[in-house]
């Protein structure tokens, strides 16, 4: 839990301003900080520093929600943790059972190597807060703590078995790439392979093991990428790689070219997964704005 915590919190710490007046309906705060309040309980209690509550935490663009989770945050304002801009006093001034929005701008985790969490998002992250009317003693919170970690251990042991038993229901016999994954070329491309700096246009579709589908473009615009900057998962970027024009492939992405052990959204922790992809066209050398 302790490092699950620790990215919880270096997201809430991310979270920045961008343009004044942008946001309507949203105030700025003394930190820069945009935000607006959904339920302000005037009259119950407000944590103090050094105590640990339970916040309701959802990260999501303006149409689709790609994390969510209840967790226990310490508010702590001497952690080293936090700088300028972070979202920390807006914990500080909520009561049990407030509500909130804060905006977040994704290049801001790009900037601090932690993009993998993206599911192809850019541009406004908005992240929806909710403190629990609850806050736990430290002996609660380290026993929520371990058995947190135990069930991250047990499925990070499954994780494997449950691979190898689906490349042998699928009679898939490829063998995975230096890195882990597997690449299932479907349809032969043409042309070269992506470059770093080219502008890739990508239409996908992204499963579990279990067939559950958790994102798709069908319907929408094709993902387009500016390929080599690291605005997608190591393991889709890898297969994108592999890839040319017109080419379709199936990609199995162990989850530590993935979401390792945070999830997103609907992907549990330590889940590999699954892409179709095909790759509309390749602009040389074209970078997306």
């Amino acid at each position: 839990m302790r490092k699950n915590l620790t990215f919880i919190l270096v997201i809430l710490l991310a979270i920045t301003a961008t343009s004044c007046g942008k946001y309507s309906g949203f105030k700025k705060g003394e930190n820069g900080l945009y935000y607006k309040c959904h339920i302000v309980n005037k009259d119950a209690e407000m944590p103090k520093d050094g105590d640990a509550v339970i916040i309701d935490i959802t990260m999501r663009t303006k149409d689709s929600t790609f994390f969510k989770q209840e967790a226990p945050i310490l508010l702590d304002e001497n952690s080293g943790i936090f700088y300028r801009g972070d979202i920390y006093p807006l914990l500080a001034m909520m009561h049990f059972g407030d509500s909130l929005t804060g905006i977040l701008n994704a290049d801001s985790l790009i900037n601090m190597n932690i993009s993998d969490i993206l599911p192809f998002v850019d541009g406004e992250i908005y992240v929806d807060i909710k403190m629990v009317s609850m806050y736990m003693t430290k002996e609660e919170m380290d026993a929520r703590t371990q058995e947190f970690e135990a069930e991250q251990s047990a499925r990070e042991l499954q994780e494997t078995p449950d691979r190898e038993a689906y490349l042998k229901e699928h009679n898939i016999k490829v063998q995975p790439t230096a890195s882990g994954l597997y690449f299932i070329e479907t349809k032969k491309g043409k042309g070269n392979q992506p470059q770093p700096g080219d502008r890739v246009l990508v239409e996908y579709t992204g499963k579990l093991l279990d067939g559950t589908v958790f994102d798709s473009s069908a319907g929408r615009q094709p993902l387009e990428i500016s390929f080599g900057q690291h605005q997608v998962i190591p393991g889709f970027e890898e297969g994108i790689g592999m890839m040319k024009s017109g080419g379709k492939a199936t990609i199995i992405i162990p989850s530590n070219l993935a979401y390792s052990s945070r999830g997103a959204g609907d992907i549990p922790p330590f889940s590999t997964i699954i892409f179709e992809v095909e790759i509309v066209s390749i602009s040389a050398n074209e970078l997306v704005q």
